[in-house]
């Protein structure tokens, strides 16, 4: 019989039960880390430069990330900094609750919310310096001195008249078309090695740590 003397297993036991007991914190840590990450670069795909025309004001970013305007939709973003335990496991989630951002991901055709079913398309004339439909949520009627026409090309206007000379508002349609820009599938793509680091980061330093 050959007998065996292992020395220091106490002291590994212990070092082994810390280090389970400080596993799930250090999880947590990491998710808070990668989910701060997330939001950050998130809010950058929705602050991008948008272009500026002439006749329709400011527009859409011409890459895949959103123009910024209101900053509504950035500041809609949330999640960063947070995890929650379910189970033995650690999550986290960035997100938002607004519903355009899911059309603008997957690409969309909007429909007309109004009486009649129309969209409106707002002009430089009636967008704000920072590219908002300066008469959102009121009706078109209800602008001073506004009216509807045909153009001779079939297209159905919103106008005023300013020193007799017709001024364009709005451009009314049954429908328009969002392409998709894949900004969260495009982040979690990007974000996810650096979310693999941040925790692995923080379990190592654990276990290190339980080790010594």
């Amino acid at each position: 019989m050959i007998g065996l003397t292992v020395r220091g297993a106490d002291k590994v036991a212990t070092g082994l039960r810390a280090a389970r007991a400080g596993v799930l914190t250090a999880q947590e840590r990491g998710v808070r880390r990668a989910t701060v990450l997330v939001e950050r670069a998130l809010k950058l795909e929705l602050s991008h430069k948008g272009e500026v025309d002439a006749f329709w004001g400011k527009r859409g970013a011409p890459g895949d990330g959103l123009a910024v305007r209101s900053g509504r939709t950035r500041a809609s973003i949330t999640g960063g900094g947070t995890s929650y335990r379910v189970g033995d496991r650690v999550v986290g989630a960035v997100g938002s609750r607004d519903r355009h951002l899911v059309d603008h991901e997957g690409g969309a055709t909007v429909r007309g919310t109004s009486p009649k079913g129309f969209a409106r398309i707002p002009t430089a004339a009636a967008q704000t310096g920072a590219g908002v439909d300066r008469n959102a949520g009121r009706s078109i009627l209800a602008i001073p001195g506004a009216f509807l026409f045909t153009s001779k090309t079939g297209r159905l206007w919103a106008a005023v008249s300013q020193n007799k000379r017709l001024v364009l508002l709005y451009l009314l349609v049954k429908s328009f078309t969002l392409r998709p820009r894949r900004i969260f599938a495009r982040v979690r793509r990007e974000q996810e090695p650096h979310a693999t680091e941040a925790m692995r980061a923080e379990v190592s330093l654990v276990v290190q740590k339980a080790n010594t």
